[in-house]
């Protein structure tokens, strides 16, 4: 049997921290695997420093970013611009991961190519049809278009057995989240990489003046069109009531940049710095005392560092976070926020288990196992 062909497709900074342990399996499996990597390029500046800390060189380069007025257009030029890619390389599989628009336009592509498509972290669901926006519907989309679904938990296999998957194409696997989050502590505490040394150097000064670190990030659309006042007051009060401060790596859309200068303007515990690359905001998890945050890979990320979450969102499709203990609240609504935080900074230190709910650092390996099992099928 010649070497199967596989085309792994990512556009954002997540998708990166993601696959990336997955690639780099992949492409040492060179008797089985022929694998290249195709970057849609949605993110340029926010997903550099991921391509370098995991070593990752693209074989195919597109330009999402340039043509992301709208999803409208970001989707109409992927599914312009993907064809190209697929028939260059004529991959057997095509891998996405998540719920961006890079894994929706990539899997309809694949499809319209009849290229079999592996969807990594299947089957999440709020059941809200705009919360995330457009994440919940791309997902759901991605589901029927995939031919092998690897679910992070029990959780999500149902959830996808209950939408009529056959039960042969689920695998539940864990989330390669785990696996990149390893990587990066072991780096850390075996050769701490310079910009993790500049980020203590820079966090000292405010560790010594306050008791406790918030760690906050804020980016789904929802948050940035509708509840930045809310969130924003929210934070403001915790900041001015409790002995604490808080970091805040700014996403670069103007509108939150704007908005972040103006909230840290009269708040000298509030620290803003640019987003951080992957190692350095891995550092930044181990030495915080709480998250406040939207993000859905910090609440995958957060039960192994033992660190309490609140979850700046109406719905999370990751309730396993919650029954473990990790995340504490899930709300925008400002009382509930202040009331939850000042609650978890005032315990010394807050009860938060180490199990990780969504894996234990091997899924990419099970995943390479169960492809590897599958095209020996064929």
């Amino acid at each position: 049997m010649s070497n199967i062909k596989i085309l792994v497709l990512f556009g954002t900074r997540p998708e990166v921290i993601k696959l990336a342990p997955l690639i780099q399996i992949l492409q040492q499996e060179t008797n089985f695997f022929i694998t290249k990597v195709c970057d849609t390029g949605q993110h340029l500046e926010l997903k550099q420093s991921m391509l370098d800390f995991f070593r990752i060189v693209p074989d195919y380069q597109l330009a999402g970013l340039q043509h992301s007025q709208t999803l409208a257009d970001l989707t109409a030029y992927l599914l312009q611009e993907l064809p190209a890619v697929l028939h260059d390389f004529q991959p057997d599989l095509l891998i996405v991961q998540g719920d961006t628009t890079t894994a929706l336009a990539g899997s309809l592509a694949g499809f319209y190519h009849k290229i079999n498509i592996a969807h990594v972290e299947a089957g999440l669901r709020t059941y809200q049809k705009w919360t995330p926006f457009p994440e919940e519907v791309n997902r759901k989309l991605i589901t029927h278009l995939a031919d092998l679904h690897f679910a992070p938990t029990e959780g999500a296999a149902e959830q996808l057995k209950k939408e009529g998957i056959k039960n042969e194409t689920i695998h539940v696997v864990g989330n390669t989240v785990v696996d990149a989050l390893q990587l990066a502590l072991q780096q850390i505490a075996e050769n701490e990489p310079i910009t993790v040394g500049i980020l203590k150097s820079k966090l000292l000064p405010l560790q010594q003046q306050y008791a406790k670190m918030i760690l906050f990030t804020l980016h789904r659309r929802e948050n940035l069109e509708q509840h930045l006042p809310e969130v924003g007051t929210a934070l403001r009060e915790v900041l001015q009531s409790e002995h604490c401060f808080a970091l805040f790596p700014v996403h670069l859309n103007p509108a939150v940049q704007q908005w972040a200068t103006a909230l840290a303007k009269d708040l000298p515990n509030l620290m803003l710095t640019a987003p951080l690359p992957y190692e350095a905001f891995v550092s930044a998890m181990q030495q915080c005392d709480l998250i406040l945050t939207d993000s859905g890979g910090i609440q995958e990320e957060a039960p192994t560092l033992g660190k309490p979450v609140v979850v700046l969102r109406t719905r999370t499709e990751r309730p396993e976070a919650g029954t473990q203990g990790t995340v504490r609240q899930v709300s925008i609504d400002r009382q509930a926020i202040v009331n939850t935080a000042r609650q978890l900074l005032q315990q010394v230190p807050p009860a938060v288990s180490t199990k990780n709910p969504f894996g234990d650092g091997k899924t990419a390996e099970r995943i390479v196992e169960i492809l590897k099992h599958h095209f020996s099928k064929e």
